[in-house]
């Protein structure tokens, strides 16, 4: 009868060892994730700012690209102000009205960017 008590009280002090490292572990687990959990808004904060300057930048780029062609055809105010009176009286200037839908797209992402 004492080597079976003996043995219960054995077998339960290695469970209860078992479960001190497991528990230990799960401590460390939980620390790690408070640890990150904490640092998380500060690398959202620099990612976020990185993606946004990087997309400024490429707006940027973009419409210096858009910009330098039609600065000669923007040079003329009339020549700017015919293909807008164009698309409304009739759909067949089909160079008349390319230009009309690039400039909005273009202000529409900067305006989107400046909401950022």
């Amino acid at each position: 009868m004492q080597s079976v008590m003996y043995e219960l009280m054995s077998e339960l002090n290695d469970r209860s060892e078992d479960l001190e490292r497991q528990m230990l572990s799960l401590e460390q687990r939980v620390e790690q994730l408070t640890a990150g959990f904490n640092a998380l808004p500060a690398h959202l904060s620099a990612t976020l700012s990185a993606q946004h300057a990087a997309l400024v930048q490429l707006l940027r780029e973009r419409d210096a690209k858009v910009l330098s062609p039609t600065v000669p055809s923007a040079l003329s105010p009339t020549a700017a102000s015919l293909p807008l009176a164009n698309p409304p009286s009739g759909s067949g200037s089909g160079s008349g009205s390319a230009p009309v839908p690039t400039q909005p797209i273009e202000d529409s992402p900067n305006t989107s960017s400046s909401s950022c």
